[in-house]
């Protein structure tokens, strides 16, 4: 909340001295805050404003970031034919600029959304373009987003084994640069394909809340409880489930994380059946 708070001082200043474009920035960062801290509809509000602003003063590298924000909250919001229009129309101006880094990083969101929208197939193309855009700019964040992409990809097609490799990849990547998110993130896929696996995911799991937890990563934290609802279920532990379940669905609730909320009350449901 300290740097929600910095950035909202910094756009009082900015309106008061009218710097329209610097107030897009900042408007921009603020929901990049919010989208952090889970609060989601919080941040559409200011992407968008952001968004408006860059367009009226023609800032393409602007308008590129704000669409892409744009979506990644609606895809978290679950409003996934909305995320793929903000990413579609991020990528045209992105590739029109030749910005390749910024390429790479919204093909990942275009093939998360693809892989909601059961189109698969897309979904890997993109994410090994992705792949190959983030190798040859040495964009290390990209690259391990394509590795857990495409080991959601494996899941789908029932190649588990390459998919703990693809977040075993990921997990590697993230930890030697430090990046918290991109840690989370595959920790979670990993638990996932582990238990499709048939082995014990619990601790992967866990440790994936717990590094959610302490980064205030709010969208995250409750993904990685349903995970270790999962896990637990899996090895039959069903109190510790149920347990997990409730936490991560008063959660999604606070967040307005559609697809995890939904998926969580079909757990919770699953899970009290066979208690």
């Amino acid at each position: 909340m300290e740097a929600a708070a910095h950035h909202a001082n910094a756009l009082a200043v900015v309106r008061r001295i009218g710097a329209r474009v610097r107030e897009a920035e900042v408007l921009g960062n603020l929901g990049n805050v919010y989208f952090e801290l889970g609060r989601l509809r919080l941040a559409e509000e200011h992407c968008t404003l952001a968004l408006k602003i860059h367009r009226e003063h023609s800032s393409r590298v602007g308008e590129a970031i704000d669409l892409s924000l744009l979506g990644q909250i609606c895809f978290e919001l679950g409003e996934y034919e909305r995320a793929a229009g903000y990413v579609t129309d991020a990528l045209e101006i992105q590739r029109d600029m030749a910005a390749r880094e910024m390429e790479g990083s919204t093909l990942i969101l275009l093939a998360l959304v693809r892989c909601q929208l059961d189109d698969h197939d897309r979904a890997e193309a993109d994410a090994l373009h992705a792949l190959k855009l983030a190798q040859e700019t040495e964009s290390r964040a990209t690259e391990l987003d394509a590795h857990n992409v495409l080991g959601v990809v494996d899941r789908h097609w029932g190649r588990f084994g390459e998919a703990v490799e693809r977040h075993r990849r990921a997990l590697d990547l993230a930890r030697q640069d430090g990046y918290r998110r991109g840690e989370v993130e595959a920790l979670i896929e990993l638990s996932s394909a582990l238990v499709a696996l048939g082995e014990d995911a619990a601790e992967t799991a866990e440790r994936a809340a717990g590094l959610a937890r302490d980064a205030g990563l709010r969208v995250l934290h409750g993904r990685a409880l349903t995970a270790l609802a999962v896990a637990h279920g899996a090895n039959g532990a069903m109190d510790e489930a149920v347990a997990s379940a409730e936490e991560a669905l008063g959660i999604h609730l606070e967040t307005g994380h559609r697809p995890g909320h939904t998926d969580t009350v079909s757990l919770l449901a699953r899970l009290t059946a066979q208690r």
